[in-house]
């Protein structure tokens, strides 16, 4: 139905789409604001801190992130060092800029869960949380609902620190954290 939606606009010269072409609506290829990501690129190993501990776990994980869209998203492909065993991830990341906001989709093999973050720039940090979207997880046991929180630090070494919510952001456990050590 939704493609009849869209003939029926384009016959009856829907405003929308009355522009010339040299006036596109808005132009394809990277935002402007996918710069300030352009250092991720490349090949990583990747080793995981748990909360108040100063050695990584033993795991350690290779990860890529690659352009992709013409640069318009970031794909982060790999294994996250989870313990007891690697489970493997598939994020996308990018900026939406009709909303003004970064957006992060992050799919994995335990939970088969896409989880939907968003947020911005606090300095040189990219704060992003699934508050919005409500994607949060339940603990099994218990039935509580945790929220995430995604702090992605470009830099020598990338970091990205990961805390939950129990309370729909109000506190955030202490972080868990990788880095991502780049292979050069």
């Amino acid at each position: 139905m939704a493609w009849f939606l869209v003939a029926a606009l384009l016959a009856v010269g829907s405003p929308a789409f009355a522009q010339p072409a040299e006036q596109p609506l808005w132009r394809s290829g990277a935002p402007a604001e996918m710069a300030r990501l352009d250092s991720l690129p490349g090949e990583y190993d990747v080793r995981l801190f748990l909360p108040g501990r100063t050695a990584p776990l033993d795991t350690t994980t290779r990860v890529t992130i690659s352009r992709i869209l013409g640069g318009a998203a970031l794909l982060i492909e790999g294994p996250h060092p989870f313990t007891p065993a690697p489970i493997d991830v598939l994020v996308i990341l990018a900026y939406d800029r009709f909303n003004g906001v970064y957006r992060l989709s992050a799919a994995d093999a335990m939970t088969g869960q896409l989880d939907i973050f968003e947020g911005n720039w606090d300095g040189d940090r990219l704060v992003m949380t699934n508050l919005r979207a409500g994607t949060f997880v339940t603990d099994q046991s218990s039935g509580q609902r945790f929220h995430s929180r995604l702090v992605i630090t470009p830099g020598t070494p990338l970091t990205i620190e990961s805390a939950f919510s129990p309370d729909e952001g109000k506190t955030w456990f202490p972080p868990s954290r990788q880095e991502f050590a780049r292979i050069e």
